[in-house]
């Protein structure tokens, strides 16, 4: 996988390591978690459809660098050869790859539960201890996290796929939670003006805004999850 765009030298990227990134935050913003996860899932992918996989402990937050708008990069300092492995080179590397799609899930459940601590989890366990977690992280990010690491096979993902398409789920309703949101903030703000102007305020921009809102919960409640996923990636990452 020679040039590859999604795995460089860190010295060559710029950008801040997640590590240093998290820390540096007194708290991280839902939506910049979601963003974050889901590139790092696309990128994950894209090495499975070209038969290359990493090894557990390769994709952590000393390896993810964060760019501009919550882009990432997956880096190593020097070669990075050696963390990359192709299924077909030998029968060993095509059995780590058959489990790999597992240890991503594992990978991207740390990740996620490190930025929404701002620690990465000493066993397993950590990840299901509710008091671990600040009182300002959503149930759903939690629900996601726990699914990562569900021995129940009614409940974990199959695949890195699947995380990808719960995130955009909810990436999509967080910017429809906001939105709402920003639109009371509005109409307040108008009221406001009305009282003090003693005029009637027409606004354009609420009209679009409406129907724009209900195109989103059309879209929603209609489209299936592949087709939000694509939505989330070609409009919103």
């Amino acid at each position: 996988m020679n040039n590859t765009r999604d795995f460089e030298d860190k010295q060559r990227v710029e950008g801040e390591l997640l590590e240093d990134y998290i820390r540096g935050k007194e708290e991280l913003d839902l939506y910049e978690i979601y963003k974050i996860t889901l590139n790092l899932c696309n990128i994950v992918e894209e090495f499975h459809k070209k038969d290359f996989f990493l090894t557990l402990r390769e994709l952590n937050p000393h390896n993810v660098i964060v760019m501009e708008s919550n882009q990432v990069k997956i880096v190593e300092k020097g070669d990075y050869s050696h963390m990359l492995y192709n299924k077909n080179d030998s029968l060993r590397n095509y059995r780590l790859w058959k489990f790999s799609k597992q240890n991503d899930l594992y990978s991207l459940g740390k990740i996620m539960y490190f930025m929404a601590t701002g620690k990465l989890p000493h066993t397993v366990l950590d990840i299901f201890i509710e008091d671990n977690y600040p009182e300002n992280i959503d149930k759903n990010l939690k629900n996601i996290i726990y699914r990562c690491f569900e021995g129940n096979d009614k409940n974990t993902y199959f695949s890195v796929e699947d995380l990808s398409k719960e995130i955009s789920m909810e990436i999509l309703k967080y910017i429809k939670h906001k939105e709402i949101i920003n639109l009371n903030n509005l109409n307040v703000e108008m009221a406001v003006a009305r009282q003090r102007r003693r005029v009637k305020i027409k606004s354009n921009k609420i009209i679009d805004f409406n129907k724009g809102l209900n195109y989103l919960k059309e879209f929603i409640t209609k489209a299936g999850a592949k087709d939000i996923l694509v939505f989330v990636r070609n409009h919103i990452l």
